[in-house]
C-alpha cells in the first residue's frame, strides 16, 4: 500500500513538473493544463494557481472525489495494480485466472475509491481543509 502512494505521489510530481501546459509568456492556464498525470491517472485536484481562490464547499469537495474515482483512468489504473497483485500473489485466497484478478481488481479499485473519498471529501470537510493541490507557477522541475 505504502508503495502505491509513493508511486502516485511521484507520478504527481513529474506530472506537475513536465506535464503542465505553458503559454508564451509562462503563465500557467486552466485551458492548457491536463487533468491526467501520464494522460491516464486522473488528477482533478491539482490546481494552477491561488489567483481567484475560493475554498469548495462540501458538495463540491464530494464532487472532486466522484470525478477522480470514476474516471476511465481510475479504472486502468485498478486495472494495473490489480495484474501487479496477481502476478506477485499478493493475497493468496484471492487465487489466480480470471476469477483471482476480478477479486484483486475488485480489491485494488475499492482502495483506490475510498482513499480519494476519504483523502479529497470526508477528512477535508469535517477537518474544513482544501483537498487541492496548488503550483507556485514558477521555477524549475
Amino acid at each position: 500500500m505504502l508503495y502505491r502512494v509513493i508511486w502516485i505521489d511521484f507520478a504527481v510530481l513529474l506530472a506537475t513538473s513536465v506535464a503542465a501546459g505553458q503559454n508564451v509568456t509562462g503563465d500557467r492556464t486552466e485551458e492548457q493544463e491536463s487533468k491526467r498525470i501520464l494522460e491516464i491517472v486522473p488528477n482533478y485536484r491539482t490546481s494552477p494557481s491561488l489567483v481567484n481562490y475560493e475554498p469548495l464547499t462540501v458538495g463540491a469537495k464530494f464532487k472532486l472525489a466522484s470525478e477522480d474515482s470514476f474516471d476511465w483512468g481510475a479504472f486502468v489504473l485498478a486495472g494495473f495494480f490489480a495484474g501487479e497483485a496477481q502476478l506477485t500473489n499478493a493475497n493468496r485466497s484471492f487465487g489466480q485466472g480470471a476469477a483471482g484478478f476480478g477479486r484483486y481488481y475488485g480489491a485494488a479499485y475499492g482502495d483506490q475509491v475510498i482513499g480519494n473519498f476519504m483523502a479529497e471529501a470526508i477528512f477535508p470537510t469535517a477537518l474544513h481543509q482544501d483537498p487541492r493541490y496548488f503550483r507556485r507557477g514558477i521555477g524549475t522541475g
